[in-house]
């Protein structure tokens, strides 16, 4: 039932963006508190009616302290297409809400919302340019719009939504700091990851376990590599903490953390491939970082995502198939 104190840690994690707002460094340290605890509970063996219970009373007791994580029917998804528009859907119903055109005129290749603010999106386009979007209004954000060198195709904000990271592909990445209050961009770093190696995928997370505590990038860039990189900055600054072999010299190739990697030893990250597989590493292995690898598909796979408590993972390939994984129960 170590399920169930997993859940527990996804709920907490949930609403941690919530506690002190200005401190993200005490929220790190309560959910890294949080997970130890819950880790030691997974070993007492206790029933488990009783810790379907104490997930239950959690989520409402959080619930009560600070309030819904969001209002009914009020949960949103998004996406962008090489016919120059977003799109904001009603995920119970697939409504379309809003079609939000570029304000370039251009191909959208990639776009993510602000953390903090989910009135705003963040879109990059074919025309090297990346722009912060207000959903109500459609318009773009005074003076949240800047230059890359290539076409944007990836983006990334860390949790606490005032770091933003670019990738184009000529294989650069930037760094930007956004101002919470105006939504501006302002353009900090950049690091040329491979000269002409198109960065296809950036996930941030700002912490990944107990042994891993510093702040992390994840980096697709057709180098036939996974990157993980540490920031090591406020302004973004990257450096390069380790790769993992894979497949991918052309294909726009994904990858992501595992939500709850700290629960447990060691942290996990997880990448399509153009060998048809899907692989899982261990960042903290000084040797044999490769853990796992699903087998299913017929294409390259070029995408994965878990759900919050890790029990499903999705995986889709370049011909259109997407391949549910359920966790095998322990």
């Amino acid at each position: 039932m170590a399920a169930v104190w997993q859940q527990v840690l996804a709920v907490d994690a949930r609403y941690n963006a919530y506690r002190t707002p200005t401190f993200p460094q005490f929220r790190t340290q309560y959910i890294r508190r949080r997970s130890q605890l819950l880790r030691e509970n997974a070993k007492a063996g206790h029933p488990p009616a009783l810790r379907r219970q104490y997930l239950r009373l959690r989520g409402q007791l959080l619930g009560q302290r600070y309030g819904p994580l969001s209002e009914p029917g009020s949960a949103r998804a998004y996406s962008n297409s090489i016919v120059r528009s977003s799109r904001i859907w009603a995920s119970e119903d697939g409504r379309c809400i809003r079609e939000i055109p570029d304000p370039d005129g251009a191909e959208l290749l990639c776009c993510t919302f602000q953390p903090v603010n989910n009135n705003l999106t963040v879109v990059g386009n074919a025309k090297h340019n990346v722009h912060v979007m207000n959903i109500s209004t459609g318009k773009k954000v005074k003076g949240g719009s800047s230059k890359l060198t290539g076409r944007v195709l990836a983006l990334s904000f860390d949790a606490p939504g005032r770091l933003l990271w670019a990738g184009d592909d000529r294989g650069s990445v930037f760094s930007f700091l956004f101002d919470m209050a105006t939504g501006k961009l302002t353009k900090a770093k950049r690091l040329v990851v491979h000269e002409g190696s198109p960065v296809t995928s950036i996930s941030a997370r700002s912490w990944v376990s107990r042994e891993a505590r510093d702040p992390s990038l994840l980096i697709n860039a057709c180098l036939n590599k996974l990157l993980l990189y540490r920031v090591v900055d406020n302004e973004g600054t990257l450096q390069l903490k380790r790769s993992f072999p894979i497949e991918q010299s052309s294909h726009p190739v994904r990858s992501i953390f595992c939500p709850l990697m700290s629960f447990r030893q060691g942290a996990c990250v997880v990448t399509g491939s153009e060998d048809m597989c899907v692989h899982f590493f261990d960042v903290e292995r000084a040797a044999k970082a490769a853990v796992n690898k699903l087998q299913g598909h017929s294409a390259p796979v070029l995408d994965v995502s878990f759900n919050c408590d890790e029990s499903l993972l999705a995986s889709s390939d370049a011909s259109g198939m997407v391949i549910v994984w359920r966790r095998e129960q322990k």
